[in-house]
């Protein structure tokens, strides 16, 4: 619900907060399309603090850059993320919303019920927690294993032992003659009760509280001599829960006391599913301020049974230095980042956070993909974001009666829109879980299954899905269309699928907040060349300028520029490429205009024509080619789903590929080349007409055009010298 994503929001708003993080920061956002990421990209939205997504499929070299390049120390991820953000430097913290299984109050409360019960077991072996799905150690096994950790314990002499999770009481009893004060703290009250009346019933100093390991450092501080944990480990919820217990077993430690830990269960080593296995390789990463060494000792597998045979221990010397309050070992940065799970921000308070954004300050960075190789970071403001979302309200009414489907990667800026847009409409997101996203039978199903009524997307990506659509089953009332050439097909073939969905094509760049202009798609002229591009948005400014920077007349071309509230605030950290991008609007004499890097023109009736990119230009036997205008040709043949020209380099010079995805009784590749050859000259006619069975499309749902160029270069390689 709006009350359950506004709490989740401040709590993490709060926790980056709580963490240092306020204006200027940058929290990167690996964009999983889970409610976490939802979550914590308006926790930073409310913090103040500058989101910036990550994509979870790029490479982690390529986050990393964006991680360095924005100076994060906060990531907010998934648990799946952590191995490649341990080794990111600069990364201090890692906040897992989704990550409920850590540690969680369900967790908690069924490791209660199944200790209460297991603690007070007829089976020895059982009641010290092994055998639970089968016999396999003998009573003598565990009276060996007792004697082998004592012996682990006695090499520091201890004078004070806490053993956290000590069951039945099996190890305490096994110390207890050789130290002079044994404390012990575990989840199941049961064996806490049956721990009190064995030492008041031997006479023994001792002190036992209910809970769990985590809390050790709150509810028995120590200091201690030894901190034991025996068969405990592999009963915890997730890695991260380890590292954090080691944490707070630092805190309780003496200066150069011993970590004792027993019976660790090495990778692809556990007998049954469940129970945690530990890489002798996460030794290597503690925290040097904490612990002095980590001695790992392998066992003799002549001396064990082979499943107790397989695991290892591990002696963890503490550092000399004073121990740090427990809260401050738990909130200071390690050389391994801090993970945050799910149970930690829910103990956060859910208030309004003070001292909230403004519109002058830096909402989100987008990292697009630069000329030079190199991610280039689009910066944009509070301002334009609201204008954006003002003006789609206004315009097209979303509101609580409406749902819908978030397709795009959260490092599209389409996605920008559905976070804020839509959630801030009454309006439901729909998540699709990422791996179903490049599955358009799937992405289909739901379409046709659940009450969407809302779409937005680059056009190839819902091209993708239509094939699979029966017609008049759909319910969508509205579909954004934008970032690429809109078929001329395409809208009719929507509304076969849902009679009363109104299609808008949108225009604009990410330096100009997602979309600066509309046009809403009635019936399509078969003429026209393209879907016209529409009118500005409101408080912003369109021009087409010559090669003067003057404007041209209506029905000429030339170059698109855009002002007004709608600019980015330039390029993250580069004032070279943001001068040369956004440049003094000498039109209205009012602030900066874009520089977009488009051709258009004004129509006769106010309307602006989308004439491509200019780097969509190239050079054929001397003339100019925009590859657009080939496509219009082809696509105007209703049984064509996609097109798209590429120039590849042949012989000095260069060639056109055309690639198409077509119906199953779609024309074939001389019927689309005599097409080209009515209403082409012949430098236009691409060389090799190619079809496929469906396009490539990128991350953001765009024709993937380098994986076709590549296609191509294979196709022209493999011709006869």
């Amino acid at each position: 619900t709006y009350a359950e994503l506004a709490a989740e929001a401040r709590r993490i708003a709060a926790l980056l907060r709580q963490l240092g993080l306020g204006r200027g920061e940058h929290v990167g956002v690996v964009g999983h399309h889970t409610p976490g990421t939802v979550a914590g990209a308006h926790g930073a939205l409310l913090a103040g603090v500058t989101y910036v997504p990550l994509d979870p499929r790029w490479p982690p070299a390529r986050s990393r850059h964006v991680l360095a390049a924005v100076r994060a120390r906060v990531v907010i991820a998934a648990a799946s993320d952590l191995p490649w953000l341990r080794d990111t430097p600069g990364i201090q913290h890692v906040i897992t919303p989704d990550d409920t299984a850590s540690a969680g109050e369900d967790w908690r409360q069924a490791t209660t019920v199944l200790w209460d019960g297991i603690t007070r077991a007829e089976d020895p072996a059982e009641a010290a927690g092994f055998n639970l799905s089968g016999g396999q150690v003998t009573a003598g096994e565990v009276e060996h294993y007792a004697r082998h950790v004592a012996g682990l314990v006695a090499e520091s002499a201890p004078g004070t032992v806490l053993e956290i999770g000590f069951g039945s009481g099996l190890l305490l009893r096994e110390l207890s003659t050789s130290v002079s004060m044994l404390s012990g703290i575990d989840p199941a009250p049961a064996a806490v009760a049956d721990a009190d009346q064995w030492a008041a019933t031997a006479d023994i100093f001792a002190d036992f509280v209910t809970g769990f390991a985590d809390e050790v450092g709150t509810l028995l501080p120590g200091p201690y001599d030894t901190v034991l944990l025996a068969s405990t480990a592999q009963f915890f919820p997730s890695q991260e829960y380890f590292r954090r217990v080691l944490r707070a077993v630092a805190g309780v430690l003496s200066p150069g006391g011993t970590a004792v830990l027993a019976e660790l269960i090495p990778p692809a080593a556990a007998p049954v599913d469940g129970l945690l296995e530990v890489d002798p390789a996460l030794f290597d990463t503690l925290d040097g301020k904490l612990w002095d060494r980590a001695e790992i000792r392998r066992r003799d597998p002549a001396d064990w049974s082979p499943v107790l045979g397989s695991r290892y221990d591990v002696l963890l010397q503490r550092s000399a230095a004073p121990a740090p309050p427990a809260e401050e070992i738990l909130d200071s940065p390690a050389d391994q980042p801090q993970t945050h799970t799910a149970w930690d921000i829910a103990g956060l308070p859910d208030h309004p956070v003070p001292d909230p954004p403004g519109p002058a300050d830096t909402a989100y960075v987008i990292f697009t993909s630069g000329s030079t190789g190199t991610p280039k970071g689009v910066r944009v403001g509070h301002r334009s974001l609201v204008n954006l979302v003002q003006w789609i309200h206004a315009d097209y009414r979303l509101g609580p009666g409406d749902q819908g489907l978030q397709v795009v990667s959260f490092t599209f800026d389409l996605s920008i829109f559905d976070l804020t847009g839509v959630l801030s409409s009454g309006a439901a997101l729909r998540l699709l879980p990422g791996d179903l996203l490049g599955e358009p039978a799937e992405v289909a199903r739901t379409l046709e299954s659940e009450p969407i009524t809302y779409w937005n997307s680059a056009p190839a990506a819902l091209g993708w899905a239509l094939p699979f659509l029966k017609p008049g089953t759909g319910r969508l009332r509205l579909v954004f269309l934008s970032g690429d050439w809109i078929p001329l097909t395409m809208p009719d073939e929507v509304r076969a699928f849902a009679p009363g969905a109104l299609c808008v094509s949108l225009g604009g760049a990410t330096e100009t907040t997602v979309w600066s202009n509309d046009y809403r798609i009635g019936a399509v002229d078969p003429g026209w060349a393209s879907v016209p591009y529409g009118r500005p948005m409101p408080n912003s400014r369109y021009y087409i300028l010559d090669d003067q920077h003057q404007q041209a007349p209506v029905g000429v071309s030339g170059d698109m520029y855009i002002g007004g509230t709608c600019l980015a605030e330039g390029y993250h950290d580069d004032p070279e490429r943001t001068a040369e991008a956004f440049i003094p609007d000498t039109i209205s004499g009012d602030g900066l205009m874009y520089r977009t890097g488009d051709r258009g023109a004004w129509g006769a009736d106010g309307e602006l024509v989308f004439l491509g990119r200019v780097d969509h230009q190239v050079k054929i036997r001397g003339f100019r080619v925009e590859l657009g205008e080939i496509e219009s040709v082809i696509s105007r043949n209703a049984r064509v789903r996609a097109v798209a020209v590429v120039p590849v380099p042949a012989g000095g010079d260069r060639q056109l590929f055309a690639f198409y995805v077509a119906d199953p009784d779609g024309p074939d590749d001389a019927e689309l080349r005599e097409s080209c050859q009515q209403e082409l000259p012949p430098y236009m006619v691409p060389s090799e007409i190619v079809r496929l069975g469906v396009m490539p499309l990128t991350g953001n749902g765009k024709v993937d055009r380098a994986s076709l160029q590549n296609q191509a270069r294979d196709e022209i390689s493999r011709r006869p010298s």
